[in-house]
């Protein structure tokens, strides 16, 4: 829902109307975010969220009063929408998820990286875009990691530091892979159980720390959408570049490191992602601009001018352009905006914006 707020509002302010199609197994919560628009002092009906299934999405697309389309989900449902609005020479907005890497290297101070790894990766049940999904860990302290990790994850509780995942569907998709991780060769320190004693819940799953992930396997390769940490092995810091950009998706990442000069040189020059932070974990606001790489969907999302590589907010290294090129933002473009969290392949939301309302700077 924050989401949908925090992207359709900005939009609505702009002077245009806004279509929320939600996944179709949180209908209720896009009929509620219509609920709590329509409580604002907007004219009625310019928030609407749409009852409809795939098929009808298209055709929300091919009205002329529609202008764009903004997806937050899938490979599949993000190729689909997109190909839909280019045919049809429409505003599209992609962003497809992510499997970001998390830097630890030997200089670091292991236990706030390892609180770090663990808070971002058990928050929501470890169904966010942005979370350590592959920690790169230099060879000489991952022992020493690991051990942290599973302390610290041993420390979180059901039901106040993180919760069920989204459905037994979502549930039993994460717990596949991690399966076949371990056929391919990982190792499990902790977790993987789908039930716990005095847990009540079809959507379970144990926070679970994966190690000896390598490239090829599962856990290296897909995103794991629940609470897995992935612990991966590199010799040196050379080689933890080369892991942290060895993925077809580019949403962001993190670098934990003593050295400040070492720590935003790698940001900017070395890691392929499109956002890149020091010593903390991911932080969403409005701050900062999404841009993504590879991947991981079309444009930037938010509005925001940068002038140089890396803005420096609170030990935020947020890596703007790879190659410190400025990112412009379009003042004539036609913002849309959505919330998608697919919960099948295939399956996803979508946000569309009526109207020509523009964003000025």
């Amino acid at each position: 829902m924050w989401q949908v707020i925090r992207m359709g509002v900005p939009t609505l302010m702009a002077g245009n109307a806004v279509l929320l199609k939600h996944a179709h197994n949180c209908f209720g919560s896009g009929l509620l975010c219509e609920e709590l628009i329509n409580d604002l002092d907007l004219p009625e009906g310019l928030f609407r969220s749409l009852i409809v299934d795939v098929p009808e999405t298209h055709q929300v697309l091919e009205h002329p009063l529609v202008q764009g389309v903004a997806l937050t989900g899938s490979e599949v449902a993000g190729r689909a929408v997109a190909a839909k609005a280019g045919s049809l020479l429409k505003k599209a907005v992609v962003e497809l998820g992510g499997s970001d890497a998390y830097a630890i290297l030997a200089d670091c101070d292991l236990d706030q990286a390892a609180t770090a790894v663990v808070d971002a990766r058990v928050a929501n049940a470890g169904q966010t875009c942005i979370a350590p999904k592959r920690c790169i860990v230099e060879k000489s302290v991952k022992a020493a990691f690991e051990e942290k990790v599973v302390e610290k994850v041993k420390g979180k509780l059901y039901g106040s530091d993180y919760g069920p995942l989204v459905h037994p569907v979502a549930r039993d998709q994460v717990a596949k892979q991690v399966r076949d991780s371990m056929e391919q060769g990982a190792k499990l320190l902790y977790g993987g159980e789908m039930d716990r004693k005095g847990v009540d819940c079809k959507s379970f799953f144990a926070p679970t720390v994966l190690t000896d992930v390598t490239p090829g396997m599962t856990a290296f390769e897909h995103e794991i959408f629940g609470p897995v940490i992935s612990i991966v092995e590199a010799q040196d810091e050379a080689e933890v570049i080369r892991l942290a950009n060895q993925t077809s998706y580019g949403l962001a990442g993190a670098i934990f490191t003593s050295d400040r000069h070492k720590g935003e040189r790698m940001a900017v020059e070395d890691i392929d992602a499109g956002n890149v932070l020091r010593e903390r974990l991911r932080t969403v606001g409005s701050v900062f601009a999404f841009w993504r790489s590879k991947e991981l969907g079309l444009r930037q999302r938010m509005c925001c001018l940068w002038d140089v590589g890396v803005c420096e907010c609170q030990d935020h290294l947020c890596q703007v352009s790879i190659r410190r090129k400025k990112m412009v933002v379009e003042t004539t473009t036609r913002w849309t905006w959505t919330e998608i969290r697919h919960a099948q392949s295939g399956h996803g939301s979508c946000c569309f914006q009526i109207g020509r309302g523009r964003l000025n700077h």
